[in-house]
């Protein structure tokens, strides 16, 4: 697993300023939501103590601006994001015809039509996701903690230890745990595709031969039972995700109490203004947000490396013939002549003498 995500990581490279561009983006425009929850909290908790309204105006000045920017962000970030995984697309089609096309025929001619098929169609259309869905999110949730670092820092390098701590349990913890349970069923998934689309297009090809036989009911039970699995793992992996989102929460109500039960005292004793308690809880919901899509990007992992292996298994034969190392030069005469020619493929009989 870990050399096929080396190799899809060196097939993206010569995206690599584009997709830092979207990252960063997507971290301006998480950082503005926390920036709009925490300014949102400070008014609501300020203006209960009834002070002037020149105290709040920078505070009001910045809701706008946080709540403008978020949507503006937002908008370049999946321009951008989806822009990079298209061009990824584009480049991981043209690498995989360009290195599938010299294998043809003899190498290929294990492989059933419905399973290249499928190979050249889903398993490569899996890959946009390895962008938006598996690389994206862990580079913006690191922006995104070293924002979080220096602004709880501001209170207390406690709040910011606490908070990090939890966000690291959401991001790499139950990703973690995430992929040990669902590691087996992102193979299977692509397996399960595979064998429906292959069973799909010999049932379309053998038509004919299957109703002449009274063999078509036999066939569409098959197709059936096929399907059935495919629902039963997509199902599974449905279920991983809803759990997953459960204990993100979880974790991010844990920060917030943990991050109350240590600030509390600092109110107490007069260390810490107490209008800032709901800064703190907000600005620390407002942070999960760069770790929720963790885990699903562990298991989109799973999906697109399951898709690359299959990719890999096709394209890393040799050819059965190399390529020549030099053009030949244009002849006088354009007459084709063959003399005492015969060809097999491998150690089979001759299909042409």
């Amino acid at each position: 697993m870990k050399r096929t995500f080396v190799r899809l990581v060196k097939l993206a490279m010569p995206y690599k300023w584009w997709m830092l561009l979207a990252a960063f983006i997507g971290f301006l425009t998480v950082g503005a939501g926390v920036g709009l929850l925490m300014t949102s909290a400070y008014i609501i908790a300020r203006a209960a103590l009834h002070p002037s309204i020149a105290e709040l105006q920078v505070a009001i000045v910045g809701v706008r601006f946080f709540g403008i920017s978020r949507g503006f962000f937002r908008y370049i970030e999946r321009l951008v994001s989806h822009e990079v995984a298209f061009k990824l697309l584009a480049r991981f089609r043209i690498w995989f015809y360009t290195a599938v096309e010299p294998l043809a025929p003899a190498r290929l001619m294990h492989y059933k039509s419905g399973d290249l098929l499928s190979r050249l169609v889903a398993d490569v259309e899996s890959l946009q996701n390895f962008y938006v869905r598996v690389l994206a999110p862990p580079l913006t949730a690191l922006f995104v903690s070293g924002l979080m670092w220096l602004l709880f820092g501001m209170f207390s390098w406690i709040f910011s230890l606490l908070l990090l701590l939890f966000m690291a349990a959401a991001g790499i913890g139950v990703p973690v745990l995430t992929l040990f349970i669902s590691r087996r069923y992102g193979r299977r998934l692509a397996n399960l595709e595979s064998d429906l689309s292959v069973l799909a297009v010999e049932s379309v090809q053998g038509m004919a031969d299957l109703l002449v036989f009274g063999r078509s009911e036999t066939q569409l039970r098959r197709f059936a039972e096929l399907n059935d699995r495919l629902v039963s793992v997509q199902r599974r992996l449905s279920l991983f995700h809803a759990l997953h989102e459960s204990f993100i929460a979880l974790l991010m109500n844990s920060a917030v109490f943990m991050i109350f039960m240590y600030a509390i005292p600092y109110v107490s004793n007069g260390l810490l203004d107490g209008v800032y308690l709901s800064v703190l809880a907000l600005g620390t919901m407002a942070a999960f947000e760069a770790v929720t899509p963790l885990p699903a990007a562990a298991l989109h992992l799973q999906e697109t490396l399951g898709a690359a292996q299959r990719l890999f298994e096709v394209i890393d034969a040799e050819p059965a013939a190399p390529p020549p190392k030099r053009s030949a030069p244009l002849p006088a005469d354009y007459t084709i002549e063959f003399r005492h020619v015969a060809f097999a493929y491998e150690k089979e009989k001759p299909v042409l003498q």
